[in-house]
């Protein structure tokens, strides 16, 4: 289905970077060739409470 439609490859990667707020990078994809898709998620810096 990737192959036919990369699309889908764009959008699952607008959607994933909208829901967690940061930039995210497809780096492999199914629709390229790879063996599977492959996302870089940064890690989002922890915020410490202090009272």
């Amino acid at each position: 289905m990737a192959a036919e439609f990369p699309q889908l490859c764009e959008a699952e990667t607008a959607v994933i970077s909208r829901l967690i707020g940061s930039h995210v990078q497809r780096l492999a994809t199914i629709a390229h060739g790879d063996g599977v898709c492959t996302t870089h998620i940064p890690a989002q810096p922890t915020t410490v409470r202090t009272e």
